[in-house]
């Protein structure tokens, strides 16, 4: 892997973040009226999606809001760009994130924007494989507000670079979902949310990220098409301690459907992923 790598770049990403914060944003965010929090966590999750190997990794977190009438905008150097308005008369909701995605490639894998070699069994299994990188994602959610929470759908867009025998492609894959979220106070000082996510895959994506055209001694060709692609089920625990520091924890359990599931790069159909999370609000 070269100095040009995703995860390299997103390392290098992370790195000028930080700089931008600690050296330009705190007072001239705090003059006009934006709230900022420091976080320091501890994130466990799959090495690449499918995969029965996950990592654990310390990690910072830098979060930027704001919010104006049903407005409210936040960025994180973990939860990327959020943009959502919210009209609880009216009962409607309408959110945009854009963050950093996933990326699977045959030698190495990425923690905290370091590469480390996969194990041998992985490295067979992903032997001939193209490498995958989906640097950005943007996804638009539509929701309303009912007694049981919100429910919506949202729509996804995946542009993943694929690169095979030196040759570079760019495929514009989506994902659509049908989710439900609610989120209920718990005492005065913890609170409770939950997801549920049906999520499909477009044909675009699932060519990338399912299909195996090369053969290797662990498995044989395997044309993946559009489809089912998870349930997700996740669930955050928050603590506020103070007004000023808050602790959260959160869990997501995913199960791979259809020929997400089925692909030979999916060792496992059921990922976890995890985090704990200590926040200091300026």
């Amino acid at each position: 892997m070269t100095g040009t790598t995703p995860a390299r770049a997103r390392r290098g990403a992370r790195i000028a973040a930080l700089l931008v914060f600690v050296l330009f944003f705190p007072r001239p965010a705090l003059a006009q009226g934006w709230d900022l929090s420091l976080g320091v966590a501890a994130v466990t999750e799959p090495v690449y999606p499918g995969s029965d190997r996950s990592y654990v990794a310390p990690t910072l977190d830098f979060r930027a809001s704001s919010s104006r009438g049903a407005w409210s905008w936040s960025a994180s150097l973990l939860q990327g760009v959020d943009v959502t308005w919210f009209d609880p008369d009216r009962g409607l909701l309408v959110g945009l994130n854009v963050n950093q995605g996933d990326e699977r490639h045959s030698d190495v894998y990425s923690v905290a924007g370091f590469e480390i070699e996969h194990g041998d069994e992985t490295r067979r299994l992903l032997a001939g494989s193209p490498s995958l990188s989906n640097a950005v994602n943007t996804t638009v959610t539509l929701g309303t507000l009912t007694p049981i929470g919100i429910v919506g759908g949202a729509a996804a867009y995946h542009p993943t670079e694929v690169e095979a025998g030196g040759d570079d492609e760019l495929r514009h894959g989506a994902l659509f979902s049908l989710l439900h979220m609610i989120s209920v106070p718990v005492g005065q000082r913890f609170e409770v949310a939950t997801l549920a996510q049906l999520e499909f895959m477009d044909g675009e994506f699932a060519r990338a990220w399912y299909t195996a055209v090369e053969s290797n001694d662990l498995h044989g060709p395997f044309a993946a098409g559009a489809g089912l692609r998870d349930l997700r089920l996740a669930a955050q625990l928050r603590f506020v301690a103070t007004d000023r520091v808050s602790v959260s924890s959160v869990v997501v359990h995913t199960r791979l459907l259809g020929d997400a599931g089925d692909s030979p790069y999916t060792v496992t159909r059921d990922q976890i992923a995890a985090s704990v999370q200590a926040d200091y609000r300026f």
